[in-house]
């Protein structure tokens, strides 16, 4: 008799080679697509400019916004590979990813409020405040936070039940 079991019912994070060289390449296109949209230009590109600052082209900060948010999906994407009705890890990265884009935008609006010499009774502290956290793209502070709040969402979905370690589905065969 073996000691090696021969069914494992938990599907791997890891993926395969093929999964790899498929996963790769429309990761990289993503990446690639994201960025590019920085390269158009629309009547919206100076819709951020006024009285309270200016910031680079919309279309440019989307597609940074975009790109951070394609560069976090490979961490969302296997914690739903790995999720189960027991799992821990939505919680941990959902709120790891919520607490790192809170502290960047505190951080930035502290920033803002304190350092920059605008009085605190400015009309336009609000909009430069806003301002500095959207035209913030060194960090994915903002995907971070919509990432975040989705990990945290996803936690009241229903969820499919792990099989039992004999392998056999209590659930009937037509269950979705």
């Amino acid at each position: 008799m073996s000691n090696v079991e021969t069914s494992n019912p938990k599907p791997s994070a890891r993926l395969g080679r093929w999964q790899t060289a498929v996963a790769m390449p429309v990761w990289l296109s993503a990446l690639y697509a994201t960025l590019s949209l920085a390269n158009v230009r629309s009547s919206w590109s100076g819709v951020l400019c006024g009285p309270w600052g200016c910031t680079a082209p919309l279309e440019a900060v989307i597609s940074c916004h975009l790109s951070w948010m394609v560069v976090l999906w490979p961490i969302i994407w296997l914690t739903i590979r790995n999720h189960s009705v027991e799992s821990r890890r939505w919680p941990v990265t959902g709120w790891g990813l919520l607490a790192f884009g809170i502290a960047g935008i505190a951080s930035l609006t502290i920033q803002e409020t304190f350092f920059s010499g605008i009085a605190f009774n400015s009309p336009y502290l609000l909009r430069r405040v806003g301002l500095k956290v959207v035209g913030f793209v060194e960090a994915p502070v903002i995907a971070a936070f919509i990432a975040g709040c989705a990990c945290l969402a996803c936690i009241w979905l229903p969820r499919r039940p792990e099989l039992p370690k004999n392998g056999i589905s209590p659930l009937p065969s037509d269950f979705c």
